[in-house]
């Protein structure tokens, strides 16, 4: 078992509502023994934008690190994230902090 921390954010609709959805699908990827609380964070790199809502959860894991960011980018699709320019607004991300 590995453990990893998940970074998840989102400015785009209901981004408190998206990102505890988030956080509760991350329970398909291993167990969610610890999330922060949600926080706001101004855009970087891309600042015309909503700020973001976003949290951090550590997940105990039997995947590999390519599997967990497979299975993160499956999750982002089936939460409603679409392609879009890079640090651009999104529904969700999911990323991989450690």
């Amino acid at each position: 078992m590995t453990r990893a921390a998940i970074g998840v954010g989102s400015n785009m609709g209901d981004p408190q509502g998206n990102v505890r959805a988030a956080l509760r699908a991350l329970k398909r990827v291993g167990k969610v023994v610890a999330s922060s609380r949600l926080y706001r964070t101004r855009p970087w790199g891309k600042t015309d934008q909503p700020a973001f809502c976003n949290a951090v959860a550590l997940v105990d894991t039997a995947l590999s690190p390519r599997a967990l960011l497979d299975a993160l980018k499956s999750l982002e699709r089936e939460l409603g994230r679409v392609p879009g320019e890079r640090w651009g607004p999104r529904v969700i991300e999911l990323d991989i902090l450690l």
